[in-house]
Protein backbone atom coordinates (compact mmCIF):
# COMPACT_ATOMS: atom_id res chain seq x y z
CA UNK A 1 0.00 0.00 0.00
CA UNK A 2 3.00 2.35 -0.82
CA UNK A 3 0.78 4.33 -3.28
CA UNK A 4 0.51 8.05 -2.32
CA UNK A 5 -3.41 9.10 -1.73
CA UNK A 6 -4.62 12.76 -2.42
CA UNK A 7 -6.87 14.30 -0.27
CA UNK A 8 -8.57 17.23 -2.00
CA UNK A 9 -5.85 19.35 -3.03
CA UNK A 10 -2.60 17.71 -1.05
CA UNK A 11 -0.52 15.01 -1.07
CA UNK A 12 0.88 14.24 2.61
CA UNK A 13 4.04 12.18 1.61
CA UNK A 14 4.78 8.98 4.18
CA UNK A 15 1.08 8.39 4.46
CA UNK A 16 -0.32 6.06 2.85
CA UNK A 17 -3.37 4.91 1.66
CA UNK A 18 -4.02 2.34 4.93
CA UNK A 19 -2.80 4.36 7.16
CA UNK A 20 -5.61 7.34 6.09
CA UNK A 21 -7.81 4.63 7.11
CA UNK A 22 -6.15 4.40 10.35
CA UNK A 23 -6.72 8.27 11.47
CA UNK A 24 -10.20 8.26 10.67
CA UNK A 25 -10.69 5.03 13.01
CA UNK A 26 -8.89 7.08 15.73
CA UNK A 27 -11.26 10.20 15.01
CA UNK A 28 -14.08 7.90 15.24
CA UNK A 29 -12.75 5.98 18.21
CA UNK A 30 -12.82 9.12 20.53
CA UNK A 31 -16.20 10.51 19.30
CA UNK A 32 -17.20 10.24 22.82
CA UNK A 33 -13.61 11.66 23.97
CA UNK A 34 -13.13 8.29 25.94
CA UNK A 35 -10.14 7.79 24.82
CA UNK A 36 -8.65 11.22 24.88
CA UNK A 37 -7.06 11.19 21.89
CA UNK A 38 -5.14 14.52 20.64
CA UNK A 39 -3.98 13.84 16.87
CA UNK A 40 -1.39 15.76 15.84
CA UNK A 41 -2.01 17.07 12.74
CA UNK A 42 -0.24 15.52 9.43
CA UNK A 43 1.37 18.71 8.13
CA UNK A 44 2.57 19.35 11.68
CA UNK A 45 4.05 16.67 12.11
CA UNK A 46 5.89 16.73 8.80
CA UNK A 47 6.96 20.31 9.70
CA UNK A 48 8.53 18.99 12.82
CA UNK A 49 10.74 16.59 9.85
CA UNK A 50 11.62 19.99 8.34
CA UNK A 51 12.24 21.54 11.42
CA UNK A 52 14.65 18.94 12.54
CA UNK A 53 16.50 18.56 8.90
CA UNK A 54 15.58 14.95 9.44
CA UNK A 55 17.67 12.46 7.42
CA UNK A 56 18.55 8.95 6.82
CA UNK A 57 21.11 9.02 10.06
CA UNK A 58 19.06 10.97 12.59
CA UNK A 59 17.78 8.92 16.12
CA UNK A 60 13.85 10.22 17.07
CA UNK A 61 12.58 9.99 20.00
CA UNK A 62 9.33 10.80 21.23
CA UNK A 63 8.72 10.43 24.79
CA UNK A 64 4.66 10.67 25.55
CA UNK A 65 4.25 9.16 21.66
CA UNK A 66 0.40 8.85 21.73
CA UNK A 67 -1.19 7.30 18.70
CA UNK A 68 2.72 7.53 16.89
CA UNK A 69 1.97 10.41 14.70
CA UNK A 70 5.74 12.36 14.92
CA UNK A 71 7.07 8.62 14.63
CA UNK A 72 5.65 7.68 11.36
CA UNK A 73 6.27 11.01 9.76
CA UNK A 74 10.17 10.47 11.33
CA UNK A 75 10.12 7.35 10.06
CA UNK A 76 8.10 7.69 6.41
CA UNK A 77 11.00 10.84 5.66
CA UNK A 78 14.22 8.58 6.61
CA UNK A 79 13.40 5.70 4.76
CA UNK A 80 12.96 7.64 1.84
CA UNK A 81 16.23 9.07 1.85
CA UNK A 82 17.47 5.39 2.30
CA UNK A 83 16.37 5.03 -1.28
CA UNK A 84 15.62 1.82 -1.18
CA UNK A 85 18.87 0.16 0.91
CA UNK A 86 17.31 -2.24 2.77
CA UNK A 87 20.01 -2.54 5.71
CA UNK A 88 19.50 1.24 6.36
CA UNK A 89 16.06 0.79 6.28
CA UNK A 90 16.01 -1.64 8.70
CA UNK A 91 17.61 0.03 11.18
CA UNK A 92 15.95 3.23 10.65
CA UNK A 93 13.09 0.36 12.26
CA UNK A 94 14.97 -0.91 14.37
CA UNK A 95 17.27 1.49 15.93
CA UNK A 96 16.07 4.96 14.97
CA UNK A 97 12.80 5.01 16.04
CA UNK A 98 12.29 5.17 19.71
CA UNK A 99 9.03 6.31 21.78
CA UNK A 100 7.51 5.93 25.29
CA UNK A 101 4.01 6.12 26.30
CA UNK A 102 2.38 5.25 29.51
CA UNK A 103 -1.26 4.78 28.46
CA UNK A 104 -1.62 1.18 27.21
CA UNK A 105 -4.50 1.62 25.12
CA UNK A 106 -2.38 4.53 23.56
CA UNK A 107 0.50 2.38 23.52
CA UNK A 108 -1.50 -0.60 21.64
CA UNK A 109 -2.69 2.34 19.20
CA UNK A 110 1.02 3.55 18.49
CA UNK A 111 2.16 -0.01 17.81
CA UNK A 112 -0.58 -0.91 15.41
CA UNK A 113 0.04 2.60 13.64
CA UNK A 114 3.36 1.88 13.61
CA UNK A 115 3.20 -1.77 12.18
CA UNK A 116 0.81 -0.17 9.82
CA UNK A 117 3.57 1.64 8.32
CA UNK A 118 6.01 -0.74 7.82
CA UNK A 119 7.18 -1.41 11.30
CA UNK A 120 9.07 0.48 13.23
CA UNK A 121 7.66 -0.49 16.87
CA UNK A 122 10.65 -2.50 17.96
CA UNK A 123 11.53 1.00 20.47
CA UNK A 124 8.40 1.87 21.71
CA UNK A 125 7.85 1.03 25.17
CA UNK A 126 5.05 0.93 27.48
CA UNK A 127 5.95 3.01 30.67
CA UNK A 128 6.05 6.50 32.71
CA UNK A 129 8.96 7.97 30.80
CA UNK A 130 9.71 10.00 33.63
CA UNK A 131 10.13 6.61 35.56
CA UNK A 132 12.08 4.99 32.61
CA UNK A 133 15.86 3.60 32.66
CA UNK A 134 17.59 6.57 30.65
CA UNK A 135 20.73 3.96 29.87
CA UNK A 136 18.39 1.31 27.61
CA UNK A 137 17.86 4.73 25.62
CA UNK A 138 20.46 6.55 25.73
CA UNK A 139 22.15 3.56 24.39
CA UNK A 140 20.16 4.28 21.11
CA UNK A 141 22.09 8.06 21.05
CA UNK A 142 18.59 10.04 20.07
CA UNK A 143 19.39 13.26 18.80
CA UNK A 144 16.15 14.41 17.62
CA UNK A 145 13.16 14.67 20.25
CA UNK A 146 9.31 15.51 18.90
CA UNK A 147 6.69 15.76 20.98
CA UNK A 148 2.96 17.23 21.61
CA UNK A 149 2.56 16.41 25.84
CA UNK A 150 -0.93 15.92 27.28
CA UNK A 151 -1.92 19.30 28.53
CA UNK A 152 -2.53 19.25 32.02
CA UNK A 153 -5.49 20.45 33.77
CA UNK A 154 -4.94 19.23 37.37
CA UNK A 155 -2.43 20.44 39.91
CA UNK A 156 -1.16 17.35 40.26
CA UNK A 157 -0.31 16.45 36.81
CA UNK A 158 2.47 16.86 35.29
CA UNK A 159 2.94 20.13 33.56
CA UNK A 160 4.14 20.19 29.82
CA UNK A 161 7.22 21.67 29.81
CA UNK A 162 8.08 18.88 32.83
CA UNK A 163 7.73 16.39 29.82
CA UNK A 164 9.41 18.90 27.35
CA UNK A 165 12.42 18.92 29.96
CA UNK A 166 12.51 15.05 29.99
CA UNK A 167 12.66 14.33 26.28
CA UNK A 168 15.41 17.10 26.71
CA UNK A 169 17.50 14.76 28.89
CA UNK A 170 17.81 11.49 26.79
CA UNK A 171 19.17 13.39 23.73
CA UNK A 172 22.66 13.48 22.76
CA UNK A 173 24.57 16.87 23.42
CA UNK A 174 23.46 19.87 20.96
CA UNK A 175 20.29 17.07 20.06
CA UNK A 176 17.83 18.87 18.69
CA UNK A 177 14.04 18.96 20.44
CA UNK A 178 11.16 20.04 19.02
CA UNK A 179 7.62 20.30 20.70
CA UNK A 180 4.27 21.97 20.55
CA UNK A 181 2.79 22.90 23.89
CA UNK A 182 0.30 25.72 24.93
CA UNK A 183 0.70 29.19 24.74
CA UNK A 184 0.50 29.49 28.81
CA UNK A 185 3.49 27.17 29.06
CA UNK A 186 5.54 30.18 27.46
CA UNK A 187 3.86 33.15 29.30
CA UNK A 188 5.72 34.78 32.02
CA UNK A 189 3.70 34.52 34.98
CA UNK A 190 3.59 30.82 35.04
CA UNK A 191 6.46 27.91 35.31
CA UNK A 192 8.81 30.15 35.93
CA UNK A 193 11.31 28.24 37.78
CA UNK A 194 10.80 25.01 35.51
CA UNK A 195 11.39 27.62 32.96
CA UNK A 196 14.56 28.39 34.99
CA UNK A 197 15.57 24.64 35.06
CA UNK A 198 15.53 24.05 31.58
CA UNK A 199 17.38 26.95 30.80
CA UNK A 200 20.37 26.06 33.22
CA UNK A 201 20.70 23.07 30.93
CA UNK A 202 19.20 23.63 27.46
CA UNK A 203 19.50 26.63 24.85
CA UNK A 204 15.87 28.09 23.87
CA UNK A 205 16.16 28.43 19.63
CA UNK A 206 13.12 29.79 18.65
CA UNK A 207 9.63 29.84 19.23
CA UNK A 208 6.52 29.87 16.65
CA UNK A 209 3.15 30.94 17.58
CA UNK A 210 0.59 28.98 15.92
CA UNK A 211 -2.74 28.99 14.11
CA UNK A 212 -5.23 29.50 17.47
CA UNK A 213 -8.02 26.98 15.41
CA UNK A 214 -4.95 24.36 15.03
CA UNK A 215 -6.41 21.50 16.61
CA UNK A 216 -10.17 22.73 16.29
CA UNK A 217 -10.67 19.32 15.37
CA UNK A 218 -9.45 17.64 18.50
CA UNK A 219 -11.76 17.00 21.45
CA UNK A 220 -9.39 18.80 23.42
CA UNK A 221 -8.71 22.11 21.68
CA UNK A 222 -6.03 24.94 22.87
CA UNK A 223 -3.87 28.21 21.70
CA UNK A 224 -0.01 26.48 20.60
CA UNK A 225 3.08 27.16 20.50
CA UNK A 226 6.18 25.11 18.59
CA UNK A 227 9.20 25.36 20.58
CA UNK A 228 12.85 24.46 20.12
CA UNK A 229 15.82 23.44 22.10
CA UNK A 230 19.41 22.56 21.93
CA UNK A 231 20.23 19.81 24.24
CA UNK A 232 23.04 19.94 26.96
CA UNK A 233 23.85 23.42 26.05
CA UNK A 234 23.05 26.28 28.66
CA UNK A 235 20.69 29.14 27.58
CA UNK A 236 23.20 32.34 27.21
CA UNK A 237 20.41 34.90 27.72
CA UNK A 238 22.47 37.27 25.58
CA UNK A 239 22.51 35.10 22.78
CA UNK A 240 19.38 36.24 20.70
CA UNK A 241 16.44 33.50 20.56
CA UNK A 242 14.18 33.44 17.06
CA UNK A 243 10.01 34.05 17.10
CA UNK A 244 7.80 33.31 14.59
CA UNK A 245 4.23 34.50 14.28
CA UNK A 246 2.92 31.83 12.17
CA UNK A 247 -0.90 32.40 13.06
CA UNK A 248 -1.71 31.42 9.27
CA UNK A 249 -0.96 27.96 8.13
CA UNK A 250 -3.84 28.40 4.77
CA UNK A 251 -5.73 25.76 5.97
CA UNK A 252 -9.88 26.45 6.59
CA UNK A 253 -12.51 24.25 7.47
CA UNK A 254 -14.56 22.32 5.69
CA UNK A 255 -17.91 20.27 6.07
CA UNK A 256 -16.94 16.10 6.67
CA UNK A 257 -13.68 16.91 6.83
CA UNK A 258 -11.93 19.34 9.11
CA UNK A 259 -9.20 21.82 8.70
CA UNK A 260 -7.76 20.68 5.26
CA UNK A 261 -4.97 22.91 2.79
CA UNK A 262 -8.08 23.64 0.30
CA UNK A 263 -6.25 25.70 -2.01
CA UNK A 264 -2.73 23.99 -1.34
CA UNK A 265 -1.54 27.21 0.12
CA UNK A 266 0.28 25.46 2.75
CA UNK A 267 1.84 23.11 0.45
CA UNK A 268 3.29 25.75 -2.25
CA UNK A 269 3.74 28.79 -0.25
CA UNK A 270 3.28 29.39 3.37
CA UNK A 271 5.23 25.97 4.72
CA UNK A 272 8.25 27.26 2.33
CA UNK A 273 8.19 30.91 3.93
CA UNK A 274 8.00 29.41 7.23
CA UNK A 275 11.18 27.42 7.10
CA UNK A 276 13.10 30.03 5.28
CA UNK A 277 12.57 32.71 7.81
CA UNK A 278 13.17 30.10 10.60
CA UNK A 279 16.45 28.59 9.05
CA UNK A 280 17.81 32.36 8.01
CA UNK A 281 16.52 33.72 11.09
CA UNK A 282 15.29 36.75 9.71
CA UNK A 283 13.32 39.52 11.52
CA UNK A 284 10.25 41.10 9.73
CA UNK A 285 7.41 43.29 10.40
CA UNK A 286 4.42 41.73 11.85
CA UNK A 287 6.42 38.18 11.13
CA UNK A 288 9.28 37.37 13.23
CA UNK A 289 11.79 38.90 15.82
CA UNK A 290 14.84 37.90 17.26
CA UNK A 291 15.04 38.82 21.03
CA UNK A 292 17.32 37.57 23.93
CA UNK A 293 15.17 36.52 27.06
CA UNK A 294 15.60 34.72 30.26
CA UNK A 295 12.90 32.45 32.33
CA UNK A 296 11.08 35.94 32.97
CA UNK A 297 10.43 36.67 29.78
CA UNK A 298 7.35 35.47 27.67
CA UNK A 299 8.53 33.00 25.45
CA UNK A 300 6.40 34.73 22.57
CA UNK A 301 6.54 36.84 19.65
CA UNK A 302 3.65 38.04 20.30
CA UNK A 303 4.99 41.05 22.94
CA UNK A 304 7.50 41.83 20.78
CA UNK A 305 6.35 42.56 17.57
CA UNK A 306 5.56 46.48 16.41
CA UNK A 307 2.92 47.72 15.80
CA UNK A 308 2.46 49.65 12.29
CA UNK A 309 -0.40 52.37 13.04
CA UNK A 310 0.67 54.32 9.72
CA UNK A 311 -0.94 51.48 8.10
CA UNK A 312 -4.27 53.46 9.01
CA UNK A 313 -6.38 54.69 6.39
CA UNK A 314 -9.84 56.01 5.52
CA UNK A 315 -11.53 52.77 5.77
CA UNK A 316 -10.84 51.37 8.60
CA UNK A 317 -12.21 54.21 10.29
CA UNK A 318 -15.12 54.06 8.18
CA UNK A 319 -15.58 50.50 8.99
CA UNK A 320 -15.96 51.60 12.91
CA UNK A 321 -18.34 53.76 11.81
CA UNK A 322 -20.22 51.65 9.72
CA UNK A 323 -20.47 48.89 12.41
CA UNK A 324 -21.29 51.66 15.32
CA UNK A 325 -24.29 52.75 12.90
CA UNK A 326 -24.97 49.16 12.17
CA UNK A 327 -25.31 48.26 16.00
CA UNK A 328 -27.38 51.42 16.74
CA UNK A 329 -30.26 50.43 13.60
CA UNK A 330 -30.24 46.56 14.25
CA UNK A 331 -30.90 47.60 18.10
CA UNK A 332 -33.89 50.34 17.02
CA UNK A 333 -31.42 53.12 18.77
CA UNK A 334 -31.56 55.05 15.42
CA UNK A 335 -32.37 58.53 17.37
CA UNK A 336 -28.90 58.65 18.31
CA UNK A 337 -27.85 58.58 14.48
CA UNK A 338 -27.93 61.41 12.07
CA UNK A 339 -28.42 61.66 8.33
CA UNK A 340 -25.64 63.85 7.64
CA UNK A 341 -22.13 62.42 6.83
CA UNK A 342 -19.99 63.04 9.86
CA UNK A 343 -16.58 63.38 7.44
CA UNK A 344 -17.21 65.11 3.88
CA UNK A 345 -13.60 64.96 2.84
CA UNK A 346 -10.82 62.17 3.03
CA UNK A 347 -8.77 62.47 5.89
CA UNK A 348 -5.27 63.57 6.29
CA UNK A 349 -3.31 61.83 8.53
CA UNK A 350 -0.15 63.12 9.06
CA UNK A 351 2.32 60.44 10.88
CA UNK A 352 5.29 62.49 11.33
CA UNK A 353 3.08 64.39 14.16
CA UNK A 354 2.06 61.63 16.06
CA UNK A 355 3.36 60.42 19.36
CA UNK A 356 3.62 57.38 21.55
CA UNK A 357 1.30 56.77 24.52
CA UNK A 358 0.73 54.28 26.77
CA UNK A 359 -3.04 53.43 27.56
CA UNK A 360 -2.61 54.14 31.07
CA UNK A 361 -1.46 57.63 30.54
CA UNK A 362 -4.68 57.95 28.68
CA UNK A 363 -7.07 55.89 30.69
CA UNK A 364 -8.03 53.96 33.70
CA UNK A 365 -8.17 50.70 32.94
CA UNK A 366 -10.60 48.90 35.43
CA UNK A 367 -12.81 45.66 35.34
CA UNK A 368 -16.12 45.98 35.29
CA UNK A 369 -18.78 44.62 37.67
CA UNK A 370 -19.31 41.01 36.79
CA UNK A 371 -23.12 40.54 36.30
CA UNK A 372 -25.71 37.40 36.00
CA UNK A 373 -26.99 37.27 32.90
CA UNK A 374 -29.73 35.05 33.69
CA UNK A 375 -30.45 37.27 36.61
CA UNK A 376 -31.31 40.27 34.08
CA UNK A 377 -33.13 37.90 31.95
CA UNK A 378 -35.83 37.29 34.87
CA UNK A 379 -37.24 40.70 34.29
CA UNK A 380 -36.19 40.89 30.38
CA UNK A 381 -38.98 42.71 28.67
CA UNK A 382 -38.84 44.26 24.86
CA UNK A 383 -38.38 47.90 26.09
CA UNK A 384 -35.13 47.39 28.12
CA UNK A 385 -32.70 49.56 27.38
CA UNK A 386 -29.47 49.16 28.75
CA UNK A 387 -27.09 47.19 26.67
CA UNK A 388 -25.09 43.73 28.24
CA UNK A 389 -21.41 44.10 27.22
CA UNK A 390 -20.17 40.74 27.02
CA UNK A 391 -16.86 39.39 25.21
CA UNK A 392 -17.98 38.99 21.83
CA UNK A 393 -16.44 40.86 18.85
CA UNK A 394 -19.89 41.75 17.11
CA UNK A 395 -22.97 43.91 17.67
CA UNK A 396 -20.43 46.32 19.43
CA UNK A 397 -20.19 43.64 22.34
CA UNK A 398 -23.43 43.34 23.22
CA UNK A 399 -25.69 40.15 24.14
CA UNK A 400 -28.86 42.12 24.55
CA UNK A 401 -30.53 45.19 26.37
CA UNK A 402 -32.11 44.63 30.20
CA UNK A 403 -33.15 46.60 32.80
CA UNK A 404 -30.10 47.45 34.93
CA UNK A 405 -26.95 49.19 34.52
CA UNK A 406 -23.73 49.22 36.91
CA UNK A 407 -21.30 50.94 34.75
CA UNK A 408 -21.37 54.47 33.18
CA UNK A 409 -21.45 54.65 29.59
CA UNK A 410 -19.33 56.96 27.03
CA UNK A 411 -16.06 54.87 27.48
CA UNK A 412 -14.00 51.72 25.88
CA UNK A 413 -14.52 48.86 26.84
CA UNK A 414 -12.11 45.74 25.89
CA UNK A 415 -12.97 41.57 26.11
CA UNK A 416 -10.05 40.27 28.09
CA UNK A 417 -10.74 36.86 27.42
CA UNK A 418 -10.39 36.18 23.56
CA UNK A 419 -9.38 38.26 20.81
CA UNK A 420 -9.02 41.58 22.69
CA UNK A 421 -12.06 43.24 21.01
CA UNK A 422 -12.05 47.03 22.03
CA UNK A 423 -15.42 48.69 21.60
CA UNK A 424 -16.77 52.48 22.32
CA UNK A 425 -19.87 52.34 24.85
CA UNK A 426 -22.37 55.53 24.55
CA UNK A 427 -24.79 53.77 27.18
CA UNK A 428 -24.62 52.47 31.10
CA UNK A 429 -24.64 49.18 30.70
CA UNK A 430 -23.89 45.67 32.56
CA UNK A 431 -21.47 43.45 31.68
CA UNK A 432 -20.07 39.61 32.06
CA UNK A 433 -16.93 38.53 33.22
CA UNK A 434 -13.70 39.61 31.39
CA UNK A 435 -15.12 42.95 30.33
CA UNK A 436 -12.11 45.81 31.35
CA UNK A 437 -13.31 49.75 31.04
CA UNK A 438 -10.77 52.36 29.72
CA UNK A 439 -12.24 55.66 31.79
CA UNK A 440 -10.41 58.37 30.11
CA UNK A 441 -8.78 61.20 31.34
CA UNK A 442 -10.11 63.22 28.69
CA UNK A 443 -13.67 64.49 27.47
CA UNK A 444 -14.61 61.40 25.61
CA UNK A 445 -16.92 61.79 22.97
CA UNK A 446 -18.60 59.31 20.22
CA UNK A 447 -16.34 60.36 17.50
CA UNK A 448 -12.86 60.15 19.82
CA UNK A 449 -14.78 56.56 21.14
CA UNK A 450 -14.48 55.44 18.25
CA UNK A 451 -11.24 56.72 16.56
CA UNK A 452 -9.20 55.17 19.57
CA UNK A 453 -11.08 51.98 19.20
CA UNK A 454 -9.83 51.67 15.67
CA UNK A 455 -6.41 52.23 16.23
CA UNK A 456 -6.61 49.99 20.04
CA UNK A 457 -8.07 47.35 17.03
CA UNK A 458 -4.98 47.18 15.82
CA UNK A 459 -3.04 45.13 18.46
CA UNK A 460 -6.01 42.35 18.35
CA UNK A 461 -3.23 40.28 16.65
CA UNK A 462 -0.98 39.71 19.69
CA UNK A 463 -4.33 38.19 21.61
CA UNK A 464 -6.12 35.19 21.94
CA UNK A 465 -8.05 32.61 23.86
CA UNK A 466 -4.62 31.94 24.84
CA UNK A 467 -2.61 34.91 25.40
CA UNK A 468 -5.20 37.36 26.85
CA UNK A 469 -5.58 41.00 26.62
CA UNK A 470 -5.69 41.38 30.37
CA UNK A 471 -5.28 44.35 32.63
CA UNK A 472 -1.65 44.38 32.83
CA UNK A 473 -0.68 44.12 29.24
CA UNK A 474 -3.79 47.01 28.24
CA UNK A 475 -1.83 48.93 30.80
CA UNK A 476 1.48 48.63 29.34
CA UNK A 477 0.14 48.62 25.46
CA UNK A 478 1.57 51.82 23.57
CA UNK A 479 -0.39 52.98 21.17
CA UNK A 480 0.14 56.19 18.62
CA UNK A 481 -2.28 59.13 18.30
CA UNK A 482 -1.96 62.70 16.79
CA UNK A 483 -1.90 64.90 20.87
CA UNK A 484 -2.14 68.54 22.01
CA UNK A 485 -0.69 69.79 25.16
CA UNK A 486 -4.35 71.58 26.12
CA UNK A 487 -5.62 69.88 28.84
CA UNK A 488 -3.88 71.31 32.16
CA UNK A 489 -1.85 69.64 34.57
CA UNK A 490 0.57 68.51 31.89
CA UNK A 491 -1.87 65.80 30.37
CA UNK A 492 -2.08 65.22 26.90
CA UNK A 493 -4.88 65.98 25.01
CA UNK A 494 -6.31 63.93 22.45
CA UNK A 495 -6.58 66.51 18.84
Amino acid sequence: MAKLFNRGSLNYSFHDLLGLFYIDFLKYANGDGGLGIVLTPPHITELFCDLADINQDSVVFDNCCGTGGFLISAMGRMTNQAQGDSDKIESIHSKQLIGIENNAKMFCLACSNMMLRGDGKANIYQQDCFEFNHKEIKDLKPNVAFLNPPYSKKKNEYKELEFVRNALSFLEPNGLCVAIVPQSCAMNTKNKQLKKRILEKHTLKAVMSMPDKLFEDSEKSAVTCIMIFEAHKPHNKDVKTWFGFWKDDGFIKQRNQGRIDFYGDFENNIKHEWLTGYRDKREEPKKSVLKSVDFEDEWLVEPYLVTDFEQLRDEHFEKSMRDFASFLFINEKTNYTSDEPTIQTNLYLDFSKWKSVSLDQLFEIIGSTTTDIKKLKLNHSNNDEFPYVSTQSSNNGIRGFYDKWTEEGNILTVDSAVIGYCAYQPFNFSASDHVEKLIPNFEMDVNRGLFLATVINLEQYRYSYGRKFNQDRIKNTHIKLPFSQKMGGGRLGIC
